[in-house]
């Protein structure tokens, strides 16, 4: 409790003086081993603990009005970037990651419009926002209402985490997702944990048969 109020009396003054940055980590096609895109982690650089990752604080934010001005402001970051891209000839994506809070607000479609206003299409349809499973299991009615209007702004949308929570396969069939993301526990294990990579290997089969991006 302690760590959350001292967060949440620091964050405000992070996202003022522009403490916080958008780092990139590449996603590689296993194909033929090019660059596809990057996915983008939030980082702090805290005035007296210096870099902290998003263990640090996010899950501090999480329900709090910061989620909101964090996802906003993440999202508006990525546009800018994949904006860097198309003016320097690259071709990339960029993935997101979502706050589940922000996900489930009744804010959420305005937020995202706000965001992409003025963005071509080319680009919007470049960026891509990961939702983990189990909070696409929260509130159905919600989840398929944002999930829809990303679609309809032109953006991706990809689950996270896939295969840690208990969706039903026609769950999964009717959710507006073009990627799902296996959860990074079965991958870990899964060259010396016979379970889990015959996981990952229904995983992958079920991403062919409904013909989702794999990642």
């Amino acid at each position: 409790r302690k760590e959350r109020i001292r967060v949440l009396d620091q964050i405000d003054n992070a996202l003022r003086h522009e403490e916080l940055e958008l780092f990139y980590q590449p996603k590689i096609c296993f194909r033929n081993g090019s660059v596809n895109g990057f996915e983008a982690l939030i980082r702090w650089h805290h005035p007296e603990e210096g870099l902290l990752g998003p263990a640090h604080f996010l899950e501090h934010i999480e329900y709090t009005e910061y989620a909101r001005t964090l996802g906003n402001y993440v999202i508006r970051e990525a546009v800018k970037q994949l904006a860097g891209f198309a003016q320097q000839g690259l071709p990339y994506t960029l993935s997101v990651n979502l706050s589940p809070s922000h996900f489930l607000s009744q804010e959420f479609g305005d937020d995202l419009a706000a965001a992409l206003e003025g963005c071509p299409k080319e680009l919007r349809a470049r960026l891509i926002l990961e939702i983990l499973e189990t909070t696409a299991m929260d509130d159905t009615e919600t989840v398929l209402k944002n999930l829809t209007a990303c679609r309809e702004l032109g953006v991706d949308v990809s689950l996270d985490d896939f295969g840690t929570g208990y969706s039903s396969l026609d769950y999964f069939r009717r959710l507006p997702a073009q990627e799902i993301k296996i959860g990074r526990s079965f991958v870990m294990d899964m060259l010396n944990d016979a379970d889990d990579s015959m996981i990952v290997s229904a995983i992958v089969s079920l991403s062919k048969s409904f013909e989702r991006r794999l990642v």
